[in-house]
C-alpha cells in the first residue's frame, strides 16, 4: 500500500483534464460516473464526485447508502462495474491497492498483536526495503505527530482504543500517501474519546496536508471534521458542500431531514420577488421563503431549522417586515437544561418543532399555550 502508481502500466491512462467539483474546480482525486452493482442490486449509481487536494471531507449517509462501497473502490478493493477512478489525471481503475498512492485505515484498525508500536508503524516501510535511517526519521515523525512517543514499546493489547486508533493512523500516514481514506475509525469508541479524536483527527489532517476521506453514517462526525460533505442516499449522491451550506441550504428533503432536526412544511405559490416567493399555508397564513428559480407547479415545500424558531405569547415581539409570523398552541414541551424543546400545532393540524435556549429556570411556555412562531424569511430554507 501507498506505493507510486506507475503510470507507464497499460491499465493506466493521462487525461486532458481531471474531473471538475461541483465549484467547477479540478479535481485531486476523481470519480467519474462510478456505477457498482452486487448481482441485481445498485450499491452506488451513476456517482461523480471530485476531492480536493489536501481536503477533509466525509462520505456521509445511513448503513446500505453506498459510502464504504464507494471507499473501497477508492481504495481498489472492490473493482467499478462502469465508470473509471482517477488520481492526479491518471486513471487508476483496476489497479491493486498496492500500486495506488492511497491508504486505508480501516474499521477494525488491523493491527499486528506480535508487534508493537515502533514496530507496526514501520512494517510497510520495511516490506519496501527502505533504508533503516529513513525507516527511524519517517516513523520518528508521525510517532510524533499523533502522541504516540512514550508507547512505541508497547503492544496493541496494552493500549486504549484511542491509542489504537493512533498506531493505525500513523501506520497509515508514514507511507506519505497524496489520499488517506478512513473507514468509520472511531465507531468502536465511547462518546466523550470520539469527540475527542475527531478534533484530533482533524489537527493531523491539517498539519499533513494530505487529502482525507472520511467514511460515517454520524452526523455531527462530519460536521465536526469535515471541509465538505457528501450526502449519499440509496446508492446515489444527494449533495455536496461545506458543513454549513448543507445543513443551512440542503437541496433535498432528504438531506434535510438527515442532516439535522427540520420542519418541513408546504404551501401554495401566490406572487414573487428577486429574493423571496410569498406562499399560502394550508392554514390561510402568508409567509415569506427564499425564491430558488425553480418552482415545479404551484405547490411548494420549505423547511425551517427549530432553533431559527423564536416562541412567544402572541403580538409580544415587533416584527420586521420580512419576519414570518404563524399562531398556534404548545402541545408538549420539555426542558433539556441549556434549552427547551416545544411542540407546537398549528390551526390546520401541523406540527412544528422549536428549541429556544433557556434563560430563566425551567421552561418558558406551558401546554395549552397559545404562542406566534416568528422566523426571518432567509432563515428558511425552499426545496
Amino acid at each position: 500500500m501507498g506505493a507510486q502508481v506507475d503510470v507507464g502500466n497499460e491499465s493506466t491512462s493521462r487525461v486532458a483534464a481531471g474531473a471538475t467539483d461541483h465549484d467547477g474546480r479540478s479535481g485531486h482525486l476523481a470519480l467519474e460516473n462510478v456505477t457498482k452493482r452486487f448481482s441485481d442490486f445498485v450499491a452506488v449509481e451513476n456517482l461523480d464526485l471530485a476531492i480536493r487536494s489536501g481536503e477533509f471531507i466525509s462520505l456521509l449517509g445511513p448503513s446500505g447508502c453506498g459510502k464504504t462501497t464507494t471507499l473501497r473502490m477508492l481504495g481498489g478493493f472492490e473493482e467499478p462495474t462502469s465508470g473509471r477512478i482517477l488520481l492526479d489525471g491518471v486513471e487508476i481503475t483496476g489497479l491493486p491497492p498496492y500500486r495506488r498512492d492511497i491508504n486505508t485505515v480501516f474499521q477494525s484498525y488491523a493491527l499486528f498483536p506480535h508487534l508493537d508500536v515502533w514496530e507496526n508503524i514501520a512494517y510497510g516501510l520495511k516490506r519496501k526495503k527502505i533504508a533503516s535511517s529513513e525507516i527511524n526519521t519517517r516513523a520518528g515523525e508521525v510517532v510524533e505527530l499523533v502522541g504516540l512517543s512514550q508507547f512505541t514499546k508497547r503492544k496493541p493489547r496494552e493500549l486504549s482504543g484511542g491509542q489504537q486508533q493512533r498506531v493505525a493512523l500513523a501506520r497509515a500516514l508514514v507511507n506519505r500517501p497524496k489520499v488517506l481514506l478512513l473507514d468509520e475509525p472511531l465507531s468502536a469508541l465511547d462518546v466523550k474519546l470520539r469527540k475527542q479524536m475527531q478534533l484530533e483527527l482533524k489537527r493531523i489532517q491539517r498539519d499533513v496536508g494530505v487529502s482525507f476521506v472520511f467514511v460515517t453514517h454520524d452526523q455531527e462526525e462530519a460536521m465536526t471534521m469535515s471541509d465538505r460533505v457528501a450526502v449519499m442516499s440509496k446508492g446515489r449522491l444527494e449533495q455536496v458542500g461545506s458543513p454549513q451550506e448543507i445543513y443551512s441550504r440542503p437541496e433535498t428533503e432528504f438531506v434535510a431531514t438527515f442532516l439535522g432536526a427540520a420542519n418541513l412544511l408546504r404551501g401554495t405559490f401566490i406572487s414573487s420577488s428577486a429574493e423571496f416567493w410569498k406562499v399560502k399555508l394550508a392554514n390561510s397564513s402568508e409567509i415569506l421563503v427564499p425564491a430558488t428559480g425553480k418552482r415545479d407547479g404551484v405547490e411548494v415545500i420549505f423547511g425551517v431549522r427549530p432553533e431559527k424558531i423564536s416562541i412567544s405569547k402572541p403580538g409580544e415581539r415587533r416584527l420586521a417586515d420580512t419576519t414570518n409570523r404563524i399562531a398556534g398552541r404548545v402541545s408538549q414541551a420539555v426542558f433539556f437544561g441549556v434549552a427547551s424543546q416545544y411542540q407546537v400545532v398549528l390551526t390546520d393540524g401541523t406540527e412544528v418543532s422549536v428549541y429556544q435556549q433557556n434563560f430563566a429556570d425551567g421552561v418558558s411556555h406551558v401546554a395549552g399555550e397559545e404562542v406566534e412562531l416568528c422566523w426571518q424569511a432567509d432563515a428558511a430554507f425552499t426545496l
